[in-house]
C-alpha cells in the first residue's frame, strides 16, 4: 500500500474524514453506479455531515473532509494498479474440461478480472476464502 497523505499538525475529526473517505471510495470503486445509486450515496454522506458539522469547528470539518477525500483518492489510485478491469473487454473465456461456458440464459459474465484485484484485508480473507482448485 502506498504512503497515505500527511496530516497537518492541526485538529481533525476522524468521523468526518471517514465519512468523506467511504463515500468517495464507493463512488470511485463502482464506476457503473446508476444516478439513483449516486444520489443515495450523496444523501447518506450528507446525513452524516449534517450530524457531525454542528459539533465541529468549520475549519476542522473542512480539513477533515478534505483529508478523507485525499485518503480515498490515494486508495482508489493504488487500486488501479491491480490489473483489474471492471469491464469484460479483452476477456477470453477459458476452454478446458469443467470450465464455465455461457449458456443461453446466462450469456453475460461479470467482472472476469476481479481475481487480479489485491485484497485490502488479506489476513481476514485467508480464513474465509474457499480453496482454489485451478489456476488461470
Amino acid at each position: 500500500m502506498p504512503a497515505m497523505p500527511d496530516i497537518e499538525n492541526k485538529g481533525y475529526s476522524w468521523s468526518a474524514s471517514a465519512n468523506a473517505a467511504l463515500a468517495n471510495l464507493v463512488r470511485s470503486m463502482y464506476p457503473n453506479l446508476t444516478a439513483q445509486n449516486k444520489t443515495t450515496i450523496d444523501s447518506l454522506e450528507s446525513v452524516y455531515n449534517d450530524k457531525l458539522k454542528p459539533n465541529i469547528e468549520s475549519a476542522v470539518f473542512d480539513r477533515s473532509q478534505a483529508y478523507g477525500y485525499s485518503i480515498a483518492d490515494a486508495v482508489s489510485n493504488w487500486s488501479k494498479t491491480d490489473n483489474d478491469n471492471q469491464s469484460n473487454a479483452g476477456y477470453v473465456i477459458p476452454v478446458f474440461d469443467g470450465a464455465w461456458f455461457p449458456r443461453p440464459r446466462h450469456l453475460h459474465y461479470s467482472a472476469p478480472f476481479l481475481g487480479n484485484a489485491r485484497p485490502l484485508l488479506q489476513e481476514d480473507t485467508q480464513g474465509v476464502a474457499p480453496p482454489c482448485s485451478f489456476s488461470l
